[in-house]
């Protein structure tokens, strides 16, 4: 059976629902979905989730590195004359995320790829989920070798700790009327820079 092609618009889109995003190994945080994106460049990676919740810019096709949007609800969080804003929206939390890549429509601020994160909402039983995890030093290999060493390399970027604790609950208030949602997130994380030392004088 031959492939359906849509020869009326050229957006392209994709959408993570907070299923399979739950099952990624990374930090929970939306730059975490734009490096799973076919087409889409970004700023770092984040192996593990150990980098944190952080901003990102990000961009398609070979476009302006602040052209990448980020919204939530289809409300745009960046600052005037970016995409993204030092506000990291909890990407746990939402129902599913979409990746507009091409094709913007009239109401697009720039031209590159736009994330809009929907948000759950509550429903007609109660439903609730708690998310932990945590990792220390002692969970980080390293790959620093001999060569490296004798190059002038001493040490390698590390991870001091991380943890992240996200409790959510929803349920109805009035059946099928009225519902709500609650989530809550304690997030820290803390590395080392590599040739960044304390001064103990």
């Amino acid at each position: 059976e031959s492939p359906i092609v849509d020869v009326q618009s050229s957006q392209t889109v994709r959408t993570i629902d907070s299923e399979v995003f739950a099952g990624i190994p990374s930090s929970r945080g939306y730059a975490a979905v734009t490096v799973l994106m076919p087409g889409i460049n970004a700023q770092g990676a984040d192996v593990g989730g150990v980098a944190g919740n952080a901003f990102s810019v990000f961009q398609a096709h070979g476009g302006r590195r602040n052209e990448g949007q980020v919204q939530i609800n289809g409300l745009s969080i960046g600052w005037q004359g970016m995409g993204v804003s030092g506000y990291a929206p909890e990407v746990g939390s939402a129902q599913e995320i979409s990746v507009q890549v091409t094709g913007g429509l009239g109401e697009a601020g720039t031209g590159g790829p736009q994330m809009n994160l929907i948000p759950r909402e509550g429903g007609n039983s109660f439903r609730g989920s708690l998310l932990t995890n945590w990792a220390g030093e002692g969970w980080q290999g390293s790959n620093l070798t001999d060569a490296q060493k004798t190059l002038g390399l001493r040490e390698t970027n590390k991870l001091v700790k991380t943890w992240d604790v996200n409790p959510m609950f929803g349920g109805p208030l009035k059946r099928d009327r009225l519902w709500f949602f609650l989530t809550a997130r304690h997030f820290v994380t803390k590395n080392t820079v590599a040739g960044i030392f304390i001064n103990k004088n």
